[in-house]
């Protein structure tokens, strides 16, 4: 039992070290990213191909300011489409838009117009391009992000 609390005390001191140098270690429990914990370097900007880290805005089923990390794969001028169910930018496919999600979850997609979504300024098109069920910018519920609202880039640690 000693050996557990020293543990536990070693963990959050560890925790609370990276906090004040501005970085978090994140561990991720879904199959929408590879690699199961991350180091998030807060304010470090994100740019196209890179893994960013936002919190989640409140939607269910996630509380809100649960940390969330995906991949840029679109930023400003690039161009969303969706055909045939499948969502594309700039041609290149990210996925399928489902009509739900794991455990039956249903979320809204996108709202892109038939002539298709120009990314607009400062703005985001987070994703998981290997991942079917990734809840990401494909859906309303997360939509495209505004750059404010990522808290940094992230980095696979394992």
């Amino acid at each position: 039992m000693k050996l557990v609390k020293i543990f536990i005390i070693a963990t959050l001191s560890i925790i609370i070290i990276l906090r004040v140098c501005g970085l978090i270690v994140s561990v991720n429990l879904s199959d929408s990213l590879p690699g199961k914990v991350f180091l998030v370097s807060l304010r470090a900007p994100v740019s196209k191909g890179e893994m960013g880290a936002f919190l989640w805005s409140g939607v269910p089923p996630y509380r809100q300011g649960t940390l969330f990390g995906k991949y840029v794969l679109g930023v400003a001028g690039d161009l969303v489409t969706i055909q045939e169910g499948i969502i594309r930018i700039n041609g290149q496919v990210v996925g399928p838009v489902q009509e739900s999600g794991l455990g039956g979850l249903r979320y809204t997609p996108l709202n892109v117009p038939q002539e298709g979504l120009v990314i607009p300024k400062d703005q985001l098109f987070m994703g998981s391009s290997h991942h079917p069920y990734s809840i990401d910018s494909r859906y309303q519920e997360v939509g495209l992000l505004d750059r404010h609202r990522i808290i940094g880039r992230m980095y696979v640690l394992f």
